[in-house]
């Protein structure tokens, strides 16, 4: 009896999913199908009933989550901080807060940086040129949140930093 197993990878998450043992009519499909829809979007095959079938991956432009459109109207949307007795920053988040921090230390000035985090794990950043309205400077913030909350599949994200200030929560 044939039987169908898949590996689907999400090479920039990281999320993957495999499925095994695949039973019955085409299999293999069956599996390659199961194994993208448990992994989610973004994902790809990595191996397919032991064999890799990987071909590389080549990045985009822009990656998914900046190019998120901001459809919000800014007026009524209430930009979150990060509160530290809710959750803690992760190291991987701190590891991307470095990363950032660098950003921001070698551009140029009239460029403002936000960083936003999430419970769950994941951060974004975004930045905007001088030059802006008041509404572009809100903006930069909610593009930080949304990129953040694309990445993390739709959980809260907040506020970690503008520039480089951390903004908490009092």
């Amino acid at each position: 009896m044939n039987t169908g197993g898949a590996f689907a990878l999400n090479p920039i998450t990281g999320k993957a999913a495999s499925v095994v043992g695949i039973h019955g009519v085409d299999p293999v499909n069956r599996a390659k199908q199961s194994a993208l829809s448990n992994c989610g979007e973004g994902c790809f095959l990595f191996g397919v009933n032991g064999k890799i079938v990987w071909k590389g991956y080549t990045k985009p432009e822009k990656s998914n989550a900046e190019q998120v459109e901001l459809d919000i109207d800014l007026n009524k949307f209430r930009i979150s901080l990060y509160d530290p007795k809710k959750f803690r920053i992760t190291s991987g988040q701190k590891i991307e807060f470095e990363r950032y921090l660098d950003l921001v230390s070698i551009e140029k000035t009239g460029i403002t940086h936000a960083f936003a985090i999430s419970e769950n794990g994941y951060s974004a950043r975004s930045s905007y040129s001088e030059n802006k309205s008041k509404d572009d400077y809100s903006e930069v913030k909610l593009s930080a949140i949304k990129k953040c909350e694309h990445k993390s599949s739709g959980a809260v994200c907040v506020l970690y930093a503008i520039n480089d200030q951390l903004v908490e929560k009092k």
